[in-house]
């Protein structure tokens, strides 16, 4: 029982740090903003929903295929010139997207913002304004903040589900919006789907766009965004399991989980959310890593953990990674290998 438990808390050290990982960024940008003030002014250049950059072209997926101009078409209308905010919206909306006003000012209209008296058309210029989020704008923290707790708003409106949809999908399929902004727009998947999925007033082949872009993102591997893809697929397999069923991510997350180059916050949720009845990482594989000098400890833990599922599922050949974790000098890695089998 005392290796037992020695075992279980240093399993969720694991998982708490790669949740950690997961999350630094965001909660980093979280505690920037909420001590400046946005005091100087930025552009808004003219965004065309429908043009090449804003567009998510066409997707497919195991189960159907999209093209998402057709989404674009039924979520959100194209939009005339918005070099400049229009006089026509209403005074909070306005302030929101003008960084004349402070961060503090601009947020406390986020959570003002009565969402029911809005008009489709404050809805298009929301979509435009959230679109309009690439490297070049000033004071990012704040600016990505601000733009997230909108999105978050506008998710939670059922009747703009395809226009939040389709946000999501250019948000994460185009290159050109904020590397960050496109990871926070992954995060908002499995909520989108929970929310959503099955919704016969939501257009269906905006579903296929969230399912290719979630697989696509699999491949980003030395950024956040396979890690982030990884954890959404983790909780729809729980919350929404018929979106993920077909869904061919098992592959290209062992190949993540043994690369060395990639993201360690994208290898350890590749090793976490692996199964294990017929595992397709190899004991011999899991051994290397953790006799390996250039692998992190977490890379290592998370390894440990998934050979333990592995002997627990019947797989014996991986006590021979256990037994290696055992010879490692660091206390943390020897002690997490210590289980009652």
């Amino acid at each position: 029982m005392k290796q037992f438990l020695k075992w279980f808390l240093v399993g969720s050290l694991v998982v708490l740090a790669a949740g950690v990982l997961f999350l630094n960024r965001k909660s980093d940008s979280s505690q920037s903003v909420s001590e400046s003030t946005a005091e100087e002014s930025i552009s808004h250049p003219e965004v065309d929903l429908m043009s090449e950059s804003h567009e998510t072209g066409n997707m497919s997926a195991d189960n159907g295929s999209a093209d998402s101009g057709d989404v674009v078409e039924s979520a959100v209308s194209r939009l005339a010139d918005t070099s400049g905010i229009s006089q026509e919206l209403p005074l909070g909306l306005r302030s929101i997207m003008d960084s004349g006003f402070t961060y503090r000012e601009r947020l406390e209209q986020v959570n003002a913002l009565d969402w029911d008296s809005l008009q489709p058309e404050a809805i298009e210029a929301i979509a435009n304004w959230l679109l309009d989020t690439n490297e070049s704008i000033e004071k990012p923290m704040e600016e990505l903040a601000i733009r997230n707790d909108l999105l978050d708003g506008l998710i939670a409106q059922s009747q703009w589900a395809d226009v939040s949809g389709r946000l999501l999908v250019s948000g994460v399929r185009d290159n050109n919006q904020h590397p960050l902004w496109r990871e926070y727009a992954l995060q908002y998947y499995s909520v989108f789907l929970q929310n959503y999925y099955g919704d016969t007033n939501v257009d269906p082949v905006l579903f296929d766009g969230l399912k290719a872009t979630l697989l696509s993102s699999l491949s980003e591997e030395t950024n956040g965004m396979a890690g982030t893809a990884l954890l959404n697929i983790d909780r729809l397999q729980k919350d929404t399991p018929t979106f993920v069923e077909g869904l061919e991510w098992e592959a290209p997350a062992t190949v993540l989980a043994l690369n060395q180059d990639a993201n360690m916050a994208s290898r350890i949720p590749a090793l976490q959310i692996l199964p294990v009845l017929e595992p397709g990482i190899s004991a011999k594989s899991l051994q290397s890593v953790i006799e390996s000098p250039n692998e992190h400890t977490l890379v290592k833990l998370a390894a440990v953990n998934f050979a333990r599922r592995a002997c627990m599922a019947g797989h014996e050949e991986f006590l021979a990674v256990i037994m290696a974790a055992r010879q490692q000098p660091s206390r943390v890695l020897s002690e997490a290998s210590l289980f009652n089998h």
